[in-house]
């Protein structure tokens, strides 16, 4: 059974318990949920790769927050990275990864209404519209795949990299697991469909500028790094995990005088070991330091994990974080509610 399809079943297995019941049997009061950006009209360069709130989506998602949390402040946040430890009312504290141009465009105007904080984390390869992420070229390829009626490309791309596909939508599929690892492969397919990279850049710029950056800051929202390249850090040595958090806080401290440090892993934590996060700390001054695991508890010092509000088969914040509920204290009965880092 797919995580996916779990996690909807333990939407519905929840449905009949109060979340203020699953709340106290947890003894989990303090959330973390996450976006990447909210769009009406995903562009081609993300629409493929999660799903997209809307902007009525997101709204309705915001009301359900804030009927059942109360919004956490940044300090608040930074003691329970300290502490590792929370008690009071129930609180939640929302992130957006990326630096997507939508969180200024879009978010920034909602949460400013709503009186909603929030924090921002950003890779300075990209912003300013610099280069593209190779995620967002992989979801830009899929598009050409998806829309492209001719055999004859779907034949060369398969050339070009020597494999063979039963289907079309199989090369997507396998466009769509490749990582910063696999750059030359996406450069190939991408040259078979005639992809300019560089003109979808200029085309969609998707990523936020330094100006948009400080408007967000002089608002009161925070900024933090989400690494620099955004690379799956679980292919990455330790040593070339450090280069990306050090030239991230570079970007942060020179242009835009950030001082209080936090970091958000790129895709997930999964495989970083304990000696990495005591770098963040000791070495790096970061105050804290997040992950995409749910509602969960983790040994590594001033690490949090989140809660990603965009999955396939759900359509609400309501549903997934009730489903994470469930799943936390479903985790409990086994011990599985931990991550035990060496």
């Amino acid at each position: 059974m797919s995580r996916a399809l779990s996690k909807k079943l333990l939407y519905q297995f929840s449905r009949p318990f109060p979340l203020k019941l699953m709340q106290k049997l947890s003894n989990q009061y303090f959330i973390f949920p996450f976006y990447h950006l909210v769009s009406n009209t995903p562009s081609p360069l993300v629409k493929h790769l999660f799903p997209v709130a809307t902007v009525e989506q997101f709204m309705k998602d915001l009301d359900f927050l804030l009927n059942n949390f109360t919004p956490a402040t940044f300090n608040e946040v930074l003691n329970l990275a300290k502490n590792k430890s929370f008690k009071g009312k129930p609180k939640f504290f929302l992130t957006f990864d990326d630096g997507f141009s939508e969180c200024f465009h879009v978010v920034l105007p909602i949460l400013k209404e709503r009186n909603v904080p929030a924090a921002f984390f950003i890779n300075p390869a990209f912003i300013g519209n610099r280069q593209l992420s190779h995620r967002q070229k992989v979801s830009l390829i899929i598009e050409h795949v998806k829309n492209d009626s001719s055999s004859r490309l779907y034949k060369e791309a398969e050339e070009s990299i020597r494999m063979k596909f039963q289907y079309p939508e199989d090369l997507a599929g396998f466009v769509k697991k490749l990582t910063i690892a696999d750059a030359p492969t996406i450069e190939k397919i991408a040259a078979v469909y005639r992809i300019d990279f560089k003109a979808a850049l200029q085309q969609h710029k998707p990523y936020m500028d330094v100006p948009q950056l400080r408007a967000l800051i002089e608002a009161g929202f925070i900024i933090g790094s989400h690494s620099n390249e955004h690379p799956e850090f679980n292919l990455l040595s330790e040593d070339e995990m450090k280069v990306q958090v050090i030239r991230s806080f570079q970007f942060l401290s020179r242009e835009l005088g950030i001082s209080n440090r936090i970091f958000s892993f790129p895709f997930h934590d999964i495989g970083v070991p304990l000696s990495f996060f005591h770098f963040l700390q000791t070495e790096a001054g970061v105050k804290a330091s997040f992950g995409t695991s749910g509602i969960k508890h983790d040994n590594a010092p001033g690490h949090i994990q989140r809660i990603p509000l965009e999955l396939h088969g759900f359509n609400s914040a309501e549903s997934i974080i009730r489903s994470e509920y469930f799943y936390y204290l479903a985790k409990t009965l086994f011990g599985k509610n931990y991550v035990k880092r060496r």
